[in-house]
């Protein structure tokens, strides 16, 4: 499986920034704990920045088309008015994706999980429309991992610290994995939903081994 890990803003975009939280120093070191946790497990790990650059969203896109993106995670911290909201957030790009995003909620430890695991299917018609604007142009499932809520006090907290950090990293990490099993467990060796016969199998534990 090809993975496509997308840091979100960069350069001029901040993004959330909350006492000494910045966003996009956040998101990127959070992508590059990831792309190492998954190491041991997958040779195809992508990010769509590797330092403090602006990248445009459709370049983003690009990147994960030009590289052959199996899936694809945009990184965020969440914010709201309410300031009780706590906890982990997916949204995805579609149906398939939002299977994908349920194995990273189901697989964040109790410490970060939302009492109710749901993802959500972006859209352009509502609330959810700024994730369907990070999401719209990937042309594999994708999720926004929103990690936790800077607006929370102690969810920031927890977030910014080594165990939080390692709790989020795990969570998406071990969801990713899951949900790789579970394609083949569902008969899927391909994401364009093309059937795999047991002799075209290749048992590596990924899709593109």
């Amino acid at each position: 499986m090809r993975i496509f890990i997308d840091p979100g803003h960069g350069g001029k975009n901040t993004g959330v920034h909350v006492g000494t939280l910045i966003e996009k120093n956040y998101t990127l070191q959070l992508a590059i704990d990831l792309r190492e946790a998954l190491g041991s497990l997958y040779k195809d790990v992508e990010l769509s920045r590797h330092d403090d650059d602006y990248v445009m969203l459709r370049d983003r896109f690009v990147s994960a088309s030009n590289f052959g993106a199996d899936v694809a995670v945009s990184i965020h911290v969440n914010a709201a008015q309410h300031k009780g909201l706590k906890g982990l957030m997916v949204f995805a790009n579609d149906s398939e994706a939002a299977n994908f995003g349920t194995e990273i909620m189901m697989s964040a430890p109790p410490t970060i999980r939302r009492r109710e695991p749901k993802t959500f299917i972006a859209s352009p018609n509502d609330w959810t429309k700024r994730a369907h604007n990070c999401l719209e142009g990937y042309k594999c499932p994708a999720v926004l991992v929103e990690c936790f809520f800077a607006s929370n006090a102690k969810d920031l907290a927890f977030g910014q610290s080594r165990a939080g950090r390692r709790a989020i990293v795990s969570g998406i990490a071990s969801g990713i994995a899951n949900y790789d099993s579970n394609l083949w467990a569902r008969g899927f060796g391909r994401l364009d939903g093309s059937m795999l016969c047991d002799s075209e199998l290749e048992y590596g534990g990924s899709i593109r081994g």
